[in-house]
Parts: structure tokens; C-alpha cells; sequence
């Protein structure tokens, strides 16, 4: 009996030893998961898949000249966990210091996930070395949606910069949630970085996981062996409320309140609006286009801008610009492998050429892809709420891989009053070289009319775009880059043959030096010109000469800008200089009274300041404002905003919104 109780004593302290190892197990590895401070900790990182043998792809090489680099990433049930430890052997520019804002010479690293593992879409999430980030969507492999935004952290500790032939020493730490992307792989996804240096003797250079990456695209990625991210059998429900006061030039104080409501379960994403929230309060820079030219403007209304890549089509025929000040709205999407769709529906108000309108629109869009073609219709229905107006309009498109690398890409779109039509071949542009172009027709019918259309002359033209590149990157000392472009553009009235622009020009890019940038185009442009004698065939010749020199941080541009255009001599010299000091404080101006200040006060803590004039209209604007953000999307502003010939007239803002999951 005594041993019968010793051996029961024994397995039983062998069984709770058993349970505590495994309960001990799961704890150490919850607790493992990394702190995102930028401190890469004893211990944080064991176990991590590490990577340390790249590619160069940008230029085109099979020299490992890269720079000592070495990558850890962590899977967890709901996120991905990225580490890097960077060896520069020379300098590491920094110089944004506000999320999705970059510039053209600064060091940045890529992440690229592809979560359905199909080389088709994904996600890219960018920082630099100054705890900066940005991200975008990408679809049909290399498309771009830099309006989407997600909630993720990076965060970089410079412990040593380079000198004296001695390389620096940088640590990057990234968490990116996963858990709220839809249509997700259980068993592999695609990853890849694409990092972004400089080479000793001041030339730049890409190198990435997989020998066959391109820059900003899906098409080629490292096959990550993963376990399946958690699935909650319930919606996941995330609140996005906010709160607007403001003051304007003898007005009273008004208030608003409203938010977003969005629920999430596998494929499936619903997102209810109110008040839509107008985003940052940040004013839209003054834009002149020569021609009479539309100006695309970014949208930044979350409700909208993470969906893009479903809603848009090569006729943009849902330009959510379009939409205005939105009282209520819903947006259903749904991804799988093959099928992304969503229906939109929202009444808004809108500025009818000086009298405020409301309106309802639905729009539904199914697009079904697999890897070569890709086929999808788009219907829309408004209606005026004020005129009582109805429209109605139907769209299919297609896109269709072809060999040699080119991609057809044909719409067919009806209104209630006309069609459009677009056929364009692409040979998409690679960074790391190589020919591309395009050659595009597109044609507006008289009466076709959707009120969210983005196009530059309306309704009752066509228009014939053919565009030819060709780009060089080397390892050379002088001229490592070349990029040569020509193309011809003709829009023209269908019915009087009114020519709006008929123009050829050539332009040419190249990386002269380390730190010297060379830009350089000309065009000759034949429009027409209605006159109080009739029309008149003008001869247009603008030219545009450029340089930018890198100093450190700092990057300065001088041009000229010049030619006779429509009967008068264009005269436009232009300088900006975009300076950076103590990693907080950058300041862009600009010789044509333009002027920006981002100050970093402390950590989420932003002072920035917009201010422009245009004297050719007589206007002003300059808006300041104080930001904390919380996260991406999430943030306490306090804006001042004037505008007017002399800054005469005057607005005041708070808001509020943040982020809440439930």
C-alpha cells in the first residue's frame, strides 16, 4: 500500500509538473512577445525566423554590395513581429516626421504582406529611421491605394551613426495587427522587405528577400510557413467617434458629433458612418493646372479611403471626392481569393455651383480575379434629393495579363445619357529598369454624365495618350541613374473638334552625381482657343529645367520654368529648400510664397503650420494646427485656419476622435 502511495504521490507530481511546464510554456511565450520600443532586448527576439542573405534588385545585380543587415520575424495569434538590426557603412537620411508623408532621398524600409499568398494584392507598411510611417494597399499586383491607412507601430533607436569608415548601428522594431484583415491564408503568406540604402560612394540601392522583388509590387515574395492567425466566431466591433467645435469670422460657435461604427468577421466588413469625420482639418493646398486641367485630391475619410482598391476602375467612375459632406452612410466589402466586392450607399451634401444640394448615392461593385485576368462591373444609382434628379450608371472592366509583360486593360460604362469607353495596353515601369509605356484611348459621349466622375474635360471628348519610358540604374560613380520619357496626348471635342491640348514631350531624369539630381522637359502643345473672334489654333512651348541637391538631410531645388503659352511668355523660377534639424524640427519653402513647418514637440506631439499665397487669384491661406495623435486615425486637434487676400478671414477648430475596440 505504501508504495501504491508513493508511485500515485510520484505521477501525480510528475502530472502537475506536467500542467505547470505547460501553463509556464504559455505564459513565458505571451510574455515574450517583443515590447515595440525600439530596443531589440535580451531574449526578445529567441526563436524568431532570422534572415540575413538578400538580393540586390534595384540595380539589377547579383553583387551582395548591401549593407550588413539582419531581419527577425514573430508570428503571434493576432499580429506579425518584425526586427531589424541595420549596419549603414554610410549616411542614413531621416527626414519626415509626419505619418504618410516621405520624400524622395530619404533611407525607408518596406514591409510587403501578402496575406492571401496569391501575388495579387496585399499591404506595404514603410518607416524611417526617424520613427515615421506610411503605408498603402496594393492590388492587380503592382497598383498602388496610398489613401489606405492601418493602426501599427515601428519604432527605431540610432545607437551609432557611420563615420570614419566605421558602419553605424540602427535597431527597428514593428508590430502589424492582423487580425482585422480580411481573408487571411492558414498555412503560408507572403512576405517580403525591400529596403532602401546607400552605397558608400553616395549611390542608392534596393535590396529585399527575394532575388526576383520588385519595388512597391506583390509579384515576388518569401513563402512564410505560418499557423492559422485566431478567428473570433464573433464580429469584431471598433468605434470611431468624434467631436468638432468651431468658430468662424462673425459666426457663433457650432458643434458637431459623429463617428464611424465598423464590424469585421473573416471575410466579411461592414462600416456604418454619421457626420462622416472630415479627417485632419488640414486644408488642401492651392493647386494651378495649366490646360484647365481637373486636380485630383487624396481622400482621407477612412469610411472610404481603405476600400479603394475595390471601388476604383480605369474610368474613374467613383472619385469619393465627389462625395462631400456626408450625413449617414454604410460600406459592405467582402474578400476572398477570387471575389472582392463591396456596396456603398450615403446621402451627402454638396455645393451645386453655389447652392448646397443633398443627394443619396449606392454604388455596388463585384470584381472577380485570378492571377492572369481579373473581370468587374461597377453599378451606381443617386438620386437628387433636391431636384429630385435620378442617375443611373453601369460599368464593366477587365484586365488581362498578356505575354512580354504587357496588360490590357478595356471598360465599357453607360449613364442615362451616354457612354465611355477606354482601351489602354501598359507595360508597367520597373525601378530596377527596363522599358515601359503605354498607349490609351478613351471617349466621353455627349450626354454621359455621372456626377462622380473624375475626368478633365467633362463629357463629349476623347482622348489619345501614348507614353514610352526608358530607365537605367547602375553601379556607376557618374550617372548610376538615367530615366528617359517621351509621350503624345491629344483631348479633342467629339462634336466641333474643339482641341482642349495636342502635345508631344520628352523629359529626362538622372542621378548626375552622389547628391546632384537632374530633371529636364520640354513640350510642344497646339490647342485651341476660343476667342471673341472666333477660334484660334495657338503654338505652346513650355520648358521645365531642374536640379536638387542632397546636403546631408537637407535637399534643395532650383528650376525655371518658361515658354510662350496661349499668346504670353511664361516666366516661373522656382526654388525649394526642405531642411531638417535635430530629427524634429523641418521646415519646406518655397520661393513662390509657399511655406510648411512640422515640428515634433515631443513624441505625438505635432506643431504644424501651412501657409501660401496665389497672386494670380488673390488668395491666402494658412492653416495652423497643434495635433496629438494617440494612433493612426486616432487624435486631439487644435487648428486655426485664415484665408483671403490678406489672411482676413478666420476659423477656429477642435476636434477629437479616437479609436475604441470593443
Amino acid at each position: 500500500m505504501t508504495a501504491a502511495k508513493e508511485w500515485l504521490a510520484i505521477t501525480s507530481i510528475i502530472v502537475l509538473a506536467i500542467q505547470v511546464s505547460k501553463g509556464t510554456s504559455l505564459e513565458r511565450r505571451i510574455q515574450a512577445l517583443p515590447v515595440i520600443d525600439g530596443k531589440m532586448n535580451t531574449g526578445e527576439w529567441d526563436g524568431a525566423t532570422t534572415l540575413t542573405d538578400f538580393h540586390t534588385v534595384v540595380p539589377k545585380t547579383t553583387d551582395k554590395f548591401y549593407d550588413s543587415t539582419v531581419v527577425h520575424i514573430i508570428q503571434s495569434p493576432d499580429a506579425l513581429y518584425f526586427a531589424f538590426r541595420f549596419f549603414p557603412r554610410c549616411k542614413v537620411i531621416r527626414q519626415s516626421l509626419i505619418r504618410d508623408v516621405s520624400s524622395d532621398e530619404e533611407n525607408e524600409f518596406f514591409i510587403v504582406l501578402d496575406l492571401e499568398n496569391r501575388n495579387e494584392n496585399g499591404y506595404i507598411f514603410i518607416f524611417n529611421f526617424n520613427n515615421n510611417q506610411r503605408d498603402m494597399a496594393v492590388y492587380n499586383q503592382r497598383t498602388l491605394a496610398p489613401e489606405w491607412d492601418w493602426v501599427w507601430q515601428s519604432r527605431s533607436t540610432v545607437y551609432r551613426e557611420a563615420e570614419e569608415g566605421k558602419p553605424g548601428y540602427i535597431e527597428t522594431e514593428v508590430r502589424i495587427p492582423v487580425d482585422k484583415f480580411q481573408n487571411k491564408n492558414r498555412e503560408q503568406i507572403g512576405v517580403d522587405v525591400q529596403m532602401f540604402a546607400y552605397k558608400p560612394d553616395g549611390s542608392s540601392y534596393f535590396y529585399a528577400f527575394t532575388p526576383e522583388s520588385e519595388v512597391l509590387t506583390v509579384r515576388s515574395t518569401y513563402k512564410l510557413d505560418i499557423q492559422p492567425f485566431e478567428e473570433s466566431f464573433t464580429p469584431d466591433v471598433t468605434a470611431i467617434p468624434f467631436a468638432l467645435a468651431q468658430k468662424t469670422l462673425n459666426n457663433a460657435m457650432t458643434g458637431s458629433m459623429g463617428g464611424d461604427l465598423n464590424l469585421s468577421l473573416d471575410r466579411h466588413k461592414l462600416k456604418a458612418t454619421i457626420q462622416t469625420d472630415e479627417s485632419t482639418l488640414e486644408a488642401d493646398p492651392f493647386q494651378f493646372s495649366l490646360y484647365g486641367q481637373s486636380i485630383f485630391l487624396q481622400e482621407k475619410r477612412p469610411f472610404l479611403s481603405k476600400d479603394l482598391d475595390i471601388y476604383r476602375t480605369p474610368i474613374n467612375l467613383f472619385y469619393t471626392r465627389a462625395i462631400q459632406q456626408i450625413s449617414w452612410g454604410t460600406n459592405y466589402t467582402f474578400r476572398s481569393d477570387n471575389l472582392k466586392a463591396g456596396v456603398v450607399a450615403v446621402e451627402d451634401e454638396f455645393d451645386a455651383g453655389g447652392r448646397m444640394e443633398k443627394r443619396q448615392l449606392a454604388v455596388l461593385r463585384p470584381n472577380w480575379q485570378s492571377t492572369d485576368v481579373s473581370a468587374g462591373a461597377t453599378l451606381l444609382y443617386g438620386r437628387n434629393l433636391t431636384t429630385r434628379d435620378v442617375e443611373r450608371m453601369a460599368s464593366v472592366d477587365a484586365r488581362v495579363d498578356l505575354p512580354l509583360g504587357l496588360r490590357l486593360s478595356p471598360q465599357v460604362a453607360t449613364s442615362s445619357g451616354g457612354n465611355a469607353y477606354q482601351l489602354q495596353v501598359s507595360l508597367p515601369r520597373n525601378w530596377a529598369g527596363g522599358t515601359y509605356g503605354s498607349a490609351t484611348y478613351r471617349r466621353f459621349g455627349e450626354d454621359f454624365n455621372v456626377s462622380t466622375l473624375f475626368n478633365d474635360y467633362g463629357s463629349g471628348y476623347d482622348e489619345v495618350d501614348m507614353q514610352t519610358g526608358y530607365r537605367t540604374v547602375s553601379t556607376r560613380s557618374f550617372f548610376p541613374q538615367i530615366e528617359l520619357y517621351a509621350e503624345y496626348y491629344r483631348a479633342r471635342t467629339l462634336q466641333t473638334a474643339f482641341t482642349y491640348q495636342e502635345f508631344v514631350s520628352v523629359a529626362a531624369y538622372n542621378q548626375a552625381l552622389e547628391n546632384l539630381y537632374m530633371s529636364h522637359r520640354l513640350e510642344f502643345n497646339e490647342p485651341d482657343q476660343k476667342t471673341p473672334t472666333g477660334v484660334v489654333k495657338r503654338r505652346n512651348f513650355l520648358q521645365d529645367h531642374s536640379i536638387r541637391v542632397i546636403i546631408g538631410p537637407h535637399a534643395f531645388t532650383f528650376g525655371y520654368n518658361f515658354g510662350p503659352y496661349f499668346g504670353s511668355y511664361l516666366k516661373n523660377p522656382y526654388v525649394n529648400a526642405k531642411v531638417i534639424f535635430w530629427d524634429r524640427l523641418a521646415w519646406d519653402v518655397s520661393l513662390v510664397h509657399r511655406g510648411k513647418l512640422d515640428f515634433r514637440v515631443f513624441d505625438r506631439l505635432f506643431f504644424r503650420s501651412f501657409v501660401q499665397k496665389d497672386d494670380y487669384f488673390q488668395l491666402g491661406l494658412w492653416n495652423t494646427l497643434l495635433q496629438y495623435e494617440f494612433f493612426a486615425g486616432s487624435n486631439v486637434y487644435l487648428v486655426l485656419n485664415q484665408e483671403g487676400e490678406r489672411f482676413e478671414n478666420s476659423g477656429k477648430f477642435f476636434k477629437v476622435g479616437y479609436e475604441v475596440n470593443f
